[in-house]
């Protein structure tokens, strides 16, 4: 990979040692600022024992109370048990975690043994030596950063804490990473945690993101690992301008629906449920990544619903005050349309979903610990969602929701 690594080897700070890495440790009682450990696949021998318990444990030895540890996974040949046994072990042994997707499928661990949360700096992008790696990556700020943030240890300890952990004793990952790869497994919950339209990572997390910018118009460089908060960046531009050029990666397909639904709806011969079925389509696509208050697509949409009053049926209404709300934190009047849609037989969104805007809601409003774990136990006692790609963060909120009567 040289040159784009050279600064491992030119740096006059960096010191090459060829040796066992534990004896090493064992020998040097050195304590550090960071350790980064980047293994191999864990279905080649002997890898996975570096995501264990004892694993995480031994490292602890050798960090700083404000120490970090910056450790790779895959996504990719694993499944999710396997890589939430991962995240257990994790769990147990680190006070606080971020992770950072750095890969389609790829993950990267950030744990600390102290109780200080771990945030990102508005610094490092300015460092006259991380130029030329920012320029390769496509870095232009914290934003692009953030829009990589996936899940914390609010998010995850309460879908992990119960799970049995990957350990030496009990090697979850050895046992069952050979079969993953073999059956092309791949890991889709902390996607889903990324990618749940709810607000969870800010009122449920506590982590707050920098707004991401998106590339200039007609930069057609290949988005890598920022594709899904560009391809939410690009929507909004399409709508505003349609005959943008985009790179081939980056599926917009939503939002063309949406303009064909209107299109078809301005002529009258679109229903409303289909319009609205394309204006949420876009919603679950670019609110995770792309703040939507104050766009001209999502200015259209409510321009749109203000004058269809007394002509679109009342729950397709309901449903778009519902998206407002939420989208614009009000936490009361986003608690009133959930309880009317969750009192309505033919509601038109998902009740996942409106079950999840409820807590957030609560969650806004500053509701007590035990309201949020009986509105839980009363309005998210569901079957896992199987289609709508939200069972893990349906989970997660639901059981953090429980854990807060604890």
């Amino acid at each position: 990979f040289y040159p784009e690594n050279a600064r491992a080897y030119e740096d006059p700070r960096s010191h090459i040692i060829i040796d066992d890495a534990k004896a090493y440790f064992a020998a040097s009682r050195q304590r550090y600022d960071l350790v980064v450990s980047e293994p191999t696949n864990p279905w080649v021998s002997g890898v996975s024992s570096l995501f264990t318990v004892e694993f995480y444990r031994e490292v602890k030895r050798y960090l700083h109370d404000d120490g970090i540890l910056c450790q790779w996974i895959q996504g990719y040949e694993l499944g999710d048990a396997l890589l939430l046994s991962v995240f257990a072990a994790i769990d147990d042994e680190f006070d606080e975690y971020l992770v950072v997707q750095v890969g389609a499928l790829d993950w990267l661990i950030l744990a600390r043994p102290g109780s200080t949360p771990i945030t990102l700096s508005d610094v490092p992008p300015g460092w006259e030596g991380m130029a030329r790696t920012r320029t390769l990556l496509g870095i232009q700020d914290r934003g692009d950063i953030d829009a990589l943030v996936s899940a914390n240890r609010w998010l995850l300890h309460p879908l992990v804490g119960p799970m049995r952990p990957n350990t030496d004793a009990h090697p979850i990952l050895d046992t069952g990473a050979e079969k993953a790869r073999f059956m092309k497994l791949y890991a889709t919950s902390l996607h889903e945690l990324r990618h749940a339209p709810l607000a969870m990572s800010r009122w449920i997390a506590g982590i707050e993101r920098a707004p991401y910018r998106g590339r200039a118009d007609g930069d057609q460089s290949d988005p890598t690992v920022f594709e899904d908060a560009e391809r939410a960046s690009k929507m909004l531009r399409i709508h505003e301008a349609p005959a943008l050029a985009l790179p081939p990666e980056l599926d917009v397909d939503p939002m063309r629906v949406w303009q064909t639904a209107e299109l078809q709806r301005a002529a009258g011969r679109g229903t409303w449920d289909y319009w609205l079925h394309a204006t949420y389509g876009v919603y679950r696509e670019v609110s995770p990544y792309v703040p939507l208050k104050g766009s001209a697509w999502w200015t259209r949409v409510m321009d749109i619903r203000a004058r269809a009053e007394g002509i679109a049926p009342p729950p397709c209404l309901r449903a778009l005050d519902l998206l407002d709300a939420l989208e614009r934190e009000q936490g009361a009047r986003l608690l009133a349309l959930v309880a009317e849609e969750r009192a309505d037989d033919g509601a038109r969104l998902p009740e996942h979903f409106v079950a999840m805007a409820g807590l957030v809601a609560l969650r806004m409003t500053g509701a007590p610990p035990a309201a949020l774990a009986t509105y839980a136990e009363t309005h998210m006692a569901l079957p896992p969602p199987d289609s709508s790609g939200a069972a893990y963060a349906f989970a997660a909120l639901r059981r953090w929701a429980l854990d807060q009567a604890r």
